[in-house]
């Protein structure tokens, strides 16, 4: 993990997006990960949001939760969210592929 970006978009504003980046910020600063504010990143409605190395969004994050749902053990959030993007691509595969459409 070389950068972390929080969204500060129109819902991860107001949902604590800055009081997240301020806390991964103080957990990486000297683990030479960079924390960066981002713009929106089309999650909206699963506000906080924070994409790590340009890759994977995790996602629904508040100020009081990060620590347990990503600091504490970010492999496993890591993980999750591909897997969790994984099922979408493939979901949407099939809906594409069905021949109803």
């Amino acid at each position: 993990m070389k950068k972390i970006a929080v969204c500060h978009g129109k819902s991860c504003g107001p949902a604590g997006s800055a009081l997240i980046r301020e806390r991964l910020d103080k957990e990486y600063a000297n683990k030479g990960i960079d924390v960066v504010v981002r713009d929106c990143c089309g999650r909206c409605e699963h506000s906080v949001s924070i994409q790590v190395d340009d890759d994977v969004i995790i996602s629904d994050l508040a100020p009081a939760s990060i620590g347990n749902r990503f600091i504490d053990d970010p492999d496993a959030a890591i993980m999750q969210a591909q897997q969790e993007q994984t099922k979408a691509i493939e979901k949407l595969d099939a809906a594409l592929n069905d021949e109803l459409v």
